[in-house]
């Protein structure tokens, strides 16, 4: 089974997207709903108003806006103001932004294959590691969501996969490219940084190796600072728009536990025996982990410690952000991307051990798993956590008519 997907990779990445999208469009024209929704809702007022009122991506817009012109700070709008420019063709609609994000979510499964096919030098990986996303409940339930969290991961592995091609051609356009991606991820939202971290480590491992020089590697320093500094400056500018205006739809700043230690276990506890298996990986995924971290140490080369040094910067984040990990687990996507390193292990061992049965076996139960976890939950049930009138277009009409503009 693993030689064929070598021989036809490609055919296996189409497989796992239209199974994605498959899985998708029976709900592409649902409204916001579910949970998180007060978090679509603010995304795609920011949308409408680049759309309906000014399309200046600097100055964004929210709805509650008291006596001010709305104009507030906010992570950057990138996924907003690209839809605003989709509604440009299309008009204001349910299925446009969610189609956006079944876009972006589609591209994101290519890039992953791309970059790991390229760092494992076998097809395999990709199309395994692409696999392991795809049915995380957590980025099923979000991949059709308007929420920016997805284009910053896109983005960020975008760089990845970039680096990687970069590393083959050494060509100015892919070093230009993999900067301006990675900026993206981090401008759109910071946790993402720690892809970032993934390229430097990945270009420091070259520079001790003796295949980059002195002088690119000196190239790559420049345009990493340019970076930092561009995603810090925005998030200055971001912060004071929010001060001038008094509007904190958007609050950008640490949030760690304010309950203490108590607190602070109970939802570590929560995150690690529950979300963890649960919602980001799944329970076939979190079973491929575990011997996938016993395999990864065991191993001892040292290339599979590339991920090491951003998976630290990913438990400061995370402590620094406790307070948020308690219901907002998507917040913790960035791990599934980490994740997937011990898993393709895993996958690998099983492989060698000629235990490939096992392996097909979790691989089958992903999608199995992810569907009866989020489906029923958010999407099928008669309560999607909306007022009823607003799931029904006529009443929703009636209501905006009724509404002076």
């Amino acid at each position: 089974m693993s030689e064929l997907v070598r021989r036809y990779p490609w055919r296996w990445l189409l497989l796992t997207i239209s199974l994605h999208l498959l899985f998708h469009l029976p709900f592409i024209h649902l409204p916001p709903c579910s949970i998180h929704v007060w978090r679509q809702c603010n995304t795609l007022a920011v949308a409408r108003n680049f759309y309906e009122e000014d399309n200046n991506i600097l100055q964004p817009r929210v709805d509650r806006r008291y006596d001010t012109d709305g104009v507030t700070g906010m992570q950057f709008p990138a996924y907003e103001w690209g839809l605003a420019q989709i509604y440009r063709i299309s008009g204001e609609q349910y299925g446009v932004h969610r189609m956006w994000s079944l876009l972006i979510s589609s591209l994101t499964l290519v890039l992953l294959f791309s970059f790991f096919s390229r760092y494992a030098n076998d097809p395999l990986a990709g199309v395994l590691a692409s696999w392991f996303l795809c049915w995380s409940p957590e980025w099923f339930y979000h991949s059709m969501n308007a929420l920016p969290d997805i284009l910053a991961m896109m983005c960020g592995i975008g760089a990845l996969a970039a680096c990687m091609q970069w590393r083959v051609q050494k060509s100015s356009g892919m070093l230009l490219l993999t900067v301006m991606m990675i900026t993206l991820s981090g401008l759109i939202k910071i946790q993402y940084g720690i892809f970032g971290l993934v390229i430097v480590t990945i270009l420091l491992q070259d520079f001790f190796r003796g295949i980059i020089s002195r002088s690119m590697m000196a190239v790559w320093s420049i345009a990493g600072i340019l970076s930092v500094t561009l995603v810090v400056s925005w998030y200055q500018y971001a912060n004071a728009l929010i001060e001038q205006s008094g509007l904190y739809d958007f609050v950008l700043q640490l949030r760690p536990v304010d309950g203490g230690f108590r607190e602070a276990l109970a939802i570590f506890r929560k995150n690690l025996i529950s979300d963890l298996p649960e919602l980001l990986l799944n329970y076939a995924g979190f079973v491929l982990l575990l011997p996938g971290l016993f395999v990864w140490y065991r191993t001892g080369r040292k290339r599979s410690w590339l991920i090491f040094p951003s998976f630290l910067l990913f438990v400061i984040w995370y402590v620094l952000m406790l307070g948020q990990m308690k219901v907002h687990q998507y917040y913790m996507l960035p791990l599934l991307f980490l994740a997937a390193f011990p898993m393709l292990h895993a996958s690998r061992w099983l492989i060698a051990k000629q235990k490939s049965a096992i392996l097909c076996s979790l691989l089958l139960l992903m999608p199995l798993l992810a569907a009866i976890r989020i489906l029923p939950a958010r999407w099928l049930k008669d309560d999607l956590g909306i007022p009823t009138a607003f799931a029904n277009q006529q009443q929703l009409h009636s209501l905006i008519a009724a509404v002076p503009a």
